[in-house]
């Protein structure tokens, strides 16, 4: 019962197996007698850990009374293993060693001998402990002996021969010492060797310099020694950097007594140049922070992103000439920084900037309309043309109606509204909508709000009107000139008829040379393609009894020129001309005429007038008479 109840512990505290992630030979499961494992397998993959307990009388032969072992390339590390509760398992004994046993463990009653590590001695002279009932008696002790010397002493410039690191050194240690390179020890022989004597090192070396380091001369090379020092009497041979020269045209250095003499020296070039000039929106290509450039030194300048260098070639290169630059150049602006656009969005470049003959396309924002069809502006030498202007939608609705005793819920400050928004109302404490569900919601419609609701004060059960007409749900009364009515609250027995969402109507109806341009809840609006002009309502709206109020249609609107029945005019096959709108058109070469020549394309109600033809100064002033006319 106890060996079982000690298995379902250590199951408890190791549950897991770790598992390595090689495909290393596996381990057979260890043959382990008077013991238990965890977790019980037939075969273990390597790096997996097992743990394991003995039985009664028996215990691990480890430090424990539990303990684990490691499948590694198919073999246990340590192989597991229970010894009887009176054996022993190898001491651990500071500063000292002895014959360790084969088994790995020692028998009760087993004898093993102790010696010291160097430097050390044992304590009582006793050298022997015994295993006993499973533990060791008079473990003998290892401590410093008084002959034994600490760490050696530190000799400037010099290292010791084959010494690894170690804290005590036994007596009659020697140490020998060896000078770093360009430096040598006085005297000659076992002056560089240190002997551990009744706890004490004598003395050491002293180590000169006798070589050179190498020199450091500002602005100049010279070729270094591998070695890192320079031996008595050697030379080096100065050259000074670039932009600069030697002084008195001295160019070497000797080594003497440990230090250089007649030092080279490299001052500034009378041909050199300082910094280059800085020019406005340009970087230097392929230059490092320099002071001094040597004469001839050619610098190229790149003008930054959207901007363009004046002239061509060599205008880009300066050059140091006899102590000076040459003129750079001078870049301008050809991109264009992100524009303002009043109430409109549009895709921003990352890199912040624009090139020549970017394009944008604009966004209105809700509320907001283009003025013209053009969604796009061009970046054209640093400025943008054609930048589209987005105006108050004639769709979109103000600020919304104030309902006494009324709240509106959700909603922030806001001076427009787009069509199809919805605003809901709540009465205030002691204050009840007459009506119920959408009477508390106004809708924007086609500019106009719906009309909102009226909130009564509630006493004693009973409502009193605080105020104003009362209202359908969703009842709209559509501007002067757009449309049907919607019947609100009448009681001539007609069918009353409300505005409601569009799905309720079914799918709006195709009509032709019209696309619907917006769709909202409630309504659609229809525009006429291009060359032709609506006639009737622009929005269509459903109503209650699944209906559309009235539709539009759309009517030609254009003139037709075929270039080709007018000798005057150079071919260019039928143009169509927007009615209202005037075309200019080329005309052909003559030989009396000096500048080019255009006739005007005029077209009102169908019917198309060619100007007879004339420069642009005189079509811009009016004073070309006459008409073309078409070939026989």
């Amino acid at each position: 019962m106890c060996v079982t109840y000690l298995g379902y512990l250590l199951l408890l505290w190791f549950p897991g197996v770790l598992h390595a992630q090689s495909a290393a030979q596996p381990c057979v499961a260890p043959r382990l007698p008077h013991g238990y494992i965890v977790p019980e397998q037939d075969q273990y993959a390597t790096e997996t850990k097992l743990t394991y307990a003995c039985e009664k009388g028996y215990k691990p032969a480890v430090e424990g009374w539990w303990a684990t072992s490691t499948c590694q390339s198919g073999t246990w590390s340590p192989e597991p293993e229970c010894i009887v509760e009176q054996a022993c398992i190898p001491p651990t004994i500071p500063n000292a060693k002895y014959s360790e046993s084969l088994t790995g463990w020692y028998k009760d009653g087993q004898k093993i001998w102790i010696t010291c590590d160097k430097a050390y001695k044992l304590k009582d002279n006793d050298a022997t402990t015994v295993c006993t009932n499973g533990s060791w008696s008079s473990v003998p002790v290892c401590e410093r002996s008084v002959d034994a010397c600490g760490a050696p002493p530190k000799v400037p410039h010099a290292v010791i021969m084959d010494h690894g690191h170690q804290e005590l050194f036994a007596a009659d240690t020697e140490l020998r010492y060896e000078c770093e390179d360009g430096y040598t020890a006085e005297g000659a022989g076992n002056d560089k060797t240190i002997v551990c004597i009744k706890g004490a090192w004598t003395k050491g070396p002293t180590c000169n310099q006798t070589a050179c380091t190498p020199p450091t001369i500002p602005n100049a090379k010279y070729a270094e020694n591998p070695y890192g020092w320079y031996k008595e009497g050697d030379k080096i041979w100065v050259t000074c950097d670039e932009a600069y020269e030697l002084k008195n045209k001295h160019a070497t250095a000797l080594c003497k007594n440990g230090s250089w003499s007649s030092v080279p020296v490299c001052e500034r070039s009378v041909d050199a140049c300082g910094a280059p000039p800085k020019v406005p929106h340009t970087v230097i290509v392929d230059h490092r922070h320099q002071e001094l450039f040597a004469a001839d030194t050619a610098l190229q300048y790149e003008c930054e992103d959207g901007y363009t260098a004046e002239g061509a070639g060599n205008d880009k290169t300066i050059v140091c000439i006899k102590g000076a630059w040459t003129k750079g150049p001078t870049c301008n602006q050809t991109a264009c920084t992100p524009p303002t656009i009043p109430n409109a969005k549009y895709t921003e470049n990352p890199y912040g900037w624009y090139e020549e003959g970017d394009k944008i396309k604009v966004t209105c924002d809700e509320a907001y309309e283009l003025k013209t069809r053009d969604t796009t502006a061009l970046c054209k030498n640093g400025t943008w043309i054609s930048v589209p202007v987005c105006e108050r939608s004639v769709d979109a609705c103000g600020a919304p109606p104030k309902v006494r005793h009324a709240v509106i819920v959700d909603h922030r400050h806001q001076e427009l509204f787009a069509a199809d928004t919805e605003l809901q109302y709540e009465c205030e404490d002691g204050y009840t909508a007459e009506g119920a569900g959408n009477d508390k919601t106004i809708v924007c419609i086609e500019g106009a709000w719906t009309k909102g609701p009226t909130c009564s004060r509630v006493t004693d059960g009973s409502s009193v009107t605080g105020g104003g007409d009362t209202t359908s749900a969703g009842s709209w009364t559509p501007p002067a000139g757009g449309g049907s009515s919607s019947s609100s609250g009448s009681n001539t027995g007609d069918t009353e008829r409300h505005l409601t969402t569009i799905d309720k109507c079914g799918k709006p109806h195709k009509i032709p040379k019209a696309v619907i341009v917006r769709t909202f809840r409630r309504s659609v609006k229809y525009r006429c393609q291009d060359y032709h002009k609506r006639l009737g309502p622009e929005y269509v709206r459903c109503y209650s009894d699944g209906t559309w109020s009235e539709l539009p249609t759309c009517q030609a609107s254009y003139c037709v020129v075929n270039t080709f029945e007018y000798p005057d005019l150079k071919p260019a096959g039928e143009i169509h001309v927007l009615d209202g709108d005037t075309e200019r058109l080329e005309c052909v070469d003559k030989m009396e005429w000096w500048f080019n020549n255009y006739s005007d394309g005029q077209c009102n109600n169908g019917i198309i007038h060619l100007s007879r033809c004339c420069t642009k100064a005189q079509l811009a002033i009016k004073t070309c008479g006459g008409s073309l006319t078409k070939r026989n």
